[in-house]
């Protein structure tokens, strides 16, 4: 099965909770036959696919910024060319600009999207942005929760509750890198 995972960062360029939890998500899908690409956007990006051990990471140029809503045009035309590819397109919220990407470029391939977040800081931009996401939330085929108080608590998951799987995110302790001591020790000084 091929995956096409979809978000605003990921490896190299940017580390964080939302960047492990795909790459935990490629990487333990690996041993069930299951080769993942991830398609993000980057202020520096790569000419070439970037080989990660968890996936192939394919990076275009990220044209601005708007409320933590990355941008990159060349997202438009390399996501149509990696959902050919995919089997199954999946997507993490909140990132509006994918539900505008999603919605220009329409496929019958499956897809799932993982809900890491109601969107919070930006409530008055959410009001306007929410015909717009009823709209992308109708294209999803799964939508996955992280935990049940979650689904329980999310207005928007309540919205789409009959797609709604709560699978909780798993980290393996072991795929993380070793830490020098060395190096723990220079920020403990």
């Amino acid at each position: 099965m091929k995956v096409l995972h979809f978000y605003r960062t990921y490896f190299p360029d940017s580390q964080g909770g939302l960047e492990e939890a795909i790459r935990q998500i490629c990487l333990n899908t690996i041993p069930f036959g299951v080769e993942s690409r991830v398609l993000t956007i980057s202020a520096r990006p790569s000419g070439n696919p970037i080989e990660l051990a968890e996936a192939r990471v394919y990076q275009v140029k990220k044209h601005g910024e708007l409320a933590s809503c990355t941008v990159g045009l060349g997202a438009i035309k390399k996501y149509r060319e990696l959902a050919d590819w995919a089997d199954v397109i999946h997507l993490h919220y909140p990132w509006p600009f994918s539900d505008v990407v999603r919605l220009l470029c329409p496929n019958d391939k499956a897809s799932v999207l993982t809900y890491h977040s109601d969107i919070i800081r930006q409530s008055v931009l959410k009001r306007v942005y929410a015909p717009l996401e009823k709209r992308y939330l109708a294209t999803i085929d799964a939508v996955v929760s992280t935990s049940p108080n979650y689904l329980a608590g999310s207005q928007t998951l309540q919205s789409v509750v009959q797609k709604v799987t709560t699978i909780p995110l798993g980290i393996d302790r072991n795929s993380y890198p070793q830490v020098d001591k060395n190096h723990i020790d220079k920020y403990r000084a």
